[in-house]
C-alpha cells in the first residue's frame, strides 16, 4: 500500500498538484451561484470539477515537458548551459523519477479523460458547448509556448475565469448569467496576481534563460510590483461597481476584509527585491500556511512564505465571496 501512495505522490507532484486548489477554488463560486440560485444540477457540477481539476494537472505536466524539451535543445544549441528550472519544476526528470516518455505517456492518459468528460457535456447539450471546449482546449494546449512571450498570465486569467465560470454553470443550469461573469472578473484577477507572484520570485532565473515573462519586461523590479498592485486594486474595484451597479449583493463587500493579506503580499514581495537577504517572519494576516516547520528545514521558508501569502489572498478573497453569497441567499 505504502508504495500506491509513492505512485501516486510522484504523478500528483509531477503535474505540480500543490496548484490544483486554484481550480477547485475558481469553480467553487460558479458550483455555489448556480445551486443557490438556480437550482443547478449537482452532479453536473462536480464532473466539471473532476475534468477541470484534470486539466489543469495535465497543463502543468505539458508546461514541463515543453520546458525540459526546450532546455535539452537550448543547451544542444549553445544557447544555455545547465538544467536550471524554477522551484520544483521538472524534479522528477531531472531524479530520474519519470522518462520523458513516461511523463509524456500519462499526459496523454490525462488529457484524454478531460476529452471524454467533455465530449460526455456535448452528447447532452449539444454543440452551444463546442466553442467554448475548442477555445478552452487550444489555450491550454499552446500555453507552455506563450508562457515564453508573457502571454501566460493573461491565458490564466481567461481560463480560470471567464471560461471556466461559463462552463460550470451552463453545464449545471443550460442557461448564463451577468452577475456570475461580471464576478468572474474580480476572482480571475486574484488568480493572475497568483500566478504573477510565481513569475516575480523567478524574474532574475527566467532573465537568465531567456523567458520572457510579464516582469521581465519591466527594466525596475519595483515597476514590476507595482502591475501586481494594479491587478489586485482592480480585483476589489470591480467588486465595488458591480455593487454599485445592483449586480452583486451589497455582502460582497465582505471580500474587503482580503485587504490586509493583499498588504502584507505587497510588502513582503518589495522586501524581496529590495532587500532579499532580510528574513521575513509570519504574521496573523498572513493566513494558514501548512507543514511550514518542514519547510523551515528545507530551507524553502523564504520562498514559500511569498508564495503562500499570495496563494491565501486568492483563498481569503474567494471563500469570503463564497461566504457572501451563502448569507445573502439565506437572509
Amino acid at each position: 500500500m505504502g508504495k500506491v501512495f509513492k505512485i501516486i505522490g510522484l504523478w500528483f507532484n509531477a503535474g505540480r498538484g500543490y496548484t490544483l486548489p486554484m481550480s477547485v477554488l475558481s469553480w467553487l463560486i460558479p458550483f455555489l451561484y448556480a445551486v443557490l440560485y438556480y437550482n443547478g444540477m449537482v452532479d453536473f457540477g462536480l464532473i466539471a470539477l473532476v475534468g477541470i481539476v484534470i486539466l489543469h494537472w495535465s497543463v502543468n505536466l505539458l508546461d514541463d515537458l515543453f520546458d525540459w524539451w526546450k532546455a535539452q535543445r537550448d543547451i544542444k544549441l549553445g544557447k544555455r548551459q545547465e538544467l536550471n528550472f524554477q522551484r520544483r519544476k521538472c524534479i522528477y526528470l531531472i531524479n530520474g523519477d519519470l522518462t520523458f516518455k513516461q511523463a509524456l505517456i500519462g499526459l496523454i492518459a490525462a488529457l484524454s479523460i478531460s476529452l471524454l468528460i467533455a465530449l460526455w457535456f456535448i452528447s447532452v447539450f449539444g454543440l452551444k458547448l463546442l466553442p467554448l471546449i475548442i477555445i478552452t482546449a487550444l489555450l491550454c494546449l499552446f500555453y507552455p509556448v506563450l508562457d515564453h512571450f508573457a502571454l501566460s498570465e493573461v491565458v490564466i486569467g481567461i481560463v480560470f475565469a471567464p471560461l471556466l465560470y461559463y462552463g460550470v454553470f451552463y453545464v449545471m443550469t443550460g442557461t448564463v448569467s451577468l452577475p456570475l461573469m461580471l464576478m468572474s472578473i474580480s476572482t480571475g484577477l486574484m488568480t493572475i496576481g497568483l500566478s504573477y507572484t510565481h513569475i516575480l520570485l523567478d524574474c532574475e532565473l527566467d532573465r537568465k534563460n531567456s523567458k520572457t515573462t510579464l516582469a521581465t519586461l519591466f527594466a525596475s523590479p519595483l515597476s514590476a510590483l507595482n502591475l501586481q498592485a494594479v491587478i489586485i486594486i482592480l480585483a476589489y474595484l470591480n467588486i465595488i461597481i458591480c455593487i454599485c451597479f445592483s449586480q452583486l449583493p451589497l455582502l460582497s463587500l465582505l471580500t474587503l476584509l482580503s485587504i490586509p493579506t493583499a498588504v502584507e503580499l505587497y510588502r513582503i514581495l518589495k522586501i524581496h527585491l529590495t532587500d532579499r537577504e532580510r528574513k521575513i517572519k509570519r504574521t496573523f494576516f498572513m493566513g494558514y500556511m501548512e507543514n511550514w516547520e518542514n519547510i523551515e528545514k528545507q530551507g524553502i521558508d523564504g520562498f514559500m512564505i511569498k508564495f503562500l501569502t499570495s496563494r491565501n489572498l486568492m483563498v481569503h478573497f474567494t471563500l469570503l465571496l463564497a461566504l457572501s453569497l451563502l448569507i445573502d441567499k439565506v437572509i
